[in-house]
């Protein structure tokens, strides 16, 4: 197991490790590698772990994309691979749709 960057305390329950972070100029954003701790209860929602790492990081939750959270199975940890953008105009240019809807909570309606 490789040794976190950071470590953040959630609350009793909850524990986020950043595993790894790089900045990508071209792109204008930084790429986030974390697990969280979530031993007797659910996995977080993407929700949650964005409003978690807006404060980490100090940035507006609008420029926090989560792209990943893989939790596994019976062990109460998620890997997380998020994206925080410098502005919101490089977000919209680079980021899916669906990736951007299913963030903000949005449900797609269907098509009758």
């Amino acid at each position: 197991m490789e040794k976190p960057l950071k470590v953040v305390k959630i609350d009793d329950k909850r524990v986020l490790f950043i595993l790894s972070e790089k900045f990508n100029n071209l792109l204008k954003r930084r790429e986030i590698e974390a697990r969280i701790e979530h031993v007797g209860i659910g996995t977080p929602t993407r929700t949650e772990i964005r409003e978690i790492l807006s404060k980490v990081y100090s940035v507006d939750k609008d420029l926090v994309v989560i792209r990943r959270i893989d939790t596994s199975y019976g062990r109460g940890s998620s890997r997380i691979i998020a994206k925080i953008y410098s502005d919101i105009e490089t977000l919209k240019k680079f980021e899916q749709e669906y990736v951007l809807a299913r963030d903000s909570g949005e449900k797609k309606k269907k098509s009758e």
